[in-house]
């Protein structure tokens, strides 16, 4: 026969293990939803004509270094 030991919920043991696993699931989603975001930017520049990436001033294959980095990606103080 098993038993079981069940703690108080006043111990901290809930909270102190349910805490960090939600902020860690809260930080998995926020970078999921970066990364998609991302993807989507490289997916739609990739689409573009090659004038209008020079409208804006990066290449095809500087697209994704532009989307990684933002302005920073030539070196620029912005």
């Amino acid at each position: 026969m098993s038993h079981t030991t069940r703690l108080p919920l006043s111990s901290g043991f809930s909270s102190g293990l349910l805490l960090p696993l939600a902020r860690w699931v809260r930080d998995g989603l926020h970078a999921l939803g970066q990364e998609l975001r991302r993807r989507e930017a490289i997916r739609v520049l990739g689409e573009a004509e090659d004038r209008m990436l020079a409208d804006i001033g990066i290449t095809r294959s500087a697209i994704e270094a532009a989307v990684l980095r933002g302005r920073r990606w030539r070196g620029s103080p912005l």
